[in-house]
């Protein structure tokens, strides 16, 4: 019975055994083609004003993305204290650090009712793509740069369908319905498409406005950790770190450790920056802007209780 349990464990976190000896493999690759001492040395000389800059627009940063987290639980009549879509995000985001593509965000949900959970989810969907959007937008001058024209093509039509899926989605939606209808799980699916279809121009305009102002900050950010280590011209940060904040999405190591980095260390190498010092930079980044905020997450959830949310405007289905 044991061994059946033991297997049954195995089975359930086999995916997140992979991406955790894939982290340790890109680590692992990363550490061997840096110079340790050079990375020591780097670290040791690093100027720290600069990484306090950095955590400092931690706070705006973090602002953009309760507030855009809240505009859309406002607008699909989802109304909760500002103090409770923070904490929402933060739990949500101590998951998201070890699933892949962040997945695990959904756990944003938690706080909500049983009734309003299929709801916050969909709106936590919208809430990735316009992130997805928003550092796609921005990541085209460098694709244009290293990809040249016929990619940049492509990601720019890839843009322009993704701004009229989403200003459009009821619409898209349509087709689906009759098919909705026939399945025995209708009312579920309809709540986790209802924010899709309260999409519009004016909400998808002002989504990519604070997305695109959220990725500004952490571009910011990361040009202060690089002028920690040495002199970089903001040009040049604007032109790769959001192709490295991209890689983001891939579904490969946990929280994209390794990925990131080596990201960070091919493109930056182009503007003569050592490999340690774009590592260094990269890897601090997530430390302030991911693994610090989803440990204050973490510590949020025993004072928690699952669907805690109360005055909920819920519409119905």
């Amino acid at each position: 019975m044991e061994n059946r349990e033991f297997k049954s464990r195995i089975k359930q976190n086999i995916g997140f055994i992979i991406r955790l000896i894939l982290t340790v493999v890109c680590l692992s690759f990363i550490l061997v083609k840096i110079d340790i001492e050079q990375l020591i040395i780097s670290i040791r000389a690093m100027d720290e004003k600069y990484v306090l800059l950095a955590v400092i627009f931690l706070f705006p940063n973090f602002f953009l993305k309760f507030y855009k987290w809240n505009l859309f639980l406002h607008s699909n009549n989802l109304r909760i204290p500002f103090i409770d879509v923070c904490k929402s995000y933060l739990v949500g985001l101590a998951f998201g650090v070890l699933t892949p593509a962040r997945v695990g965000e959904l756990g944003r949900v938690l706080l909500f009712r049983k009734a309003e959970k299929f709801q916050a989810s969909g709106i936590v969907i919208i809430d990735k793509l316009f992130d997805l959007l928003g550092i796609t937008l921005l990541s085209l001058w460098g694709i244009k740069v290293f990809g040249g024209n016929i990619t940049f093509s492509l990601f720019l039509m890839l843009c322009v369908s993704f701004v009229l899926f989403l200003v459009h989605g009821g619409r898209f939606l349509r087709p689906l319905d009759r098919i909705i209808r026939k399945l025995p799980w209708e009312d579920q699916i309809n709540r986790i498409l209802w924010g899709f279809r309260q999409l519009n121009w004016k909400l998808t305009t002002k989504g990519i406005v604070l997305t695109v102002a959220m990725f500004n900050v952490v571009i910011l950010q990361f040009h202060f950790l690089i002028l920690a280590f040495e002199a970089f011209t903001f040009k040049n940060t604007f032109l790769v770190s959001p192709i490295i904040i991209l890689t983001n999405i891939l579904p490969i190591t946990i929280g994209g450790i390794g990925v990131r980095e080596g990201a960070s260390a091919i493109l930056l190498s182009h503007f003569g920056i050592l490999k340690e010092v774009a590592v260094s930079a990269a890897f601090m980044l997530f430390i302030i802007n991911v693994l610090i905020p989803a440990i204050v997450g973490f510590l949020m959830l025993p004072g928690l209780k699952n669907g805690t949310l109360k005055n909920l405007d819920i519409p119905k289905s």
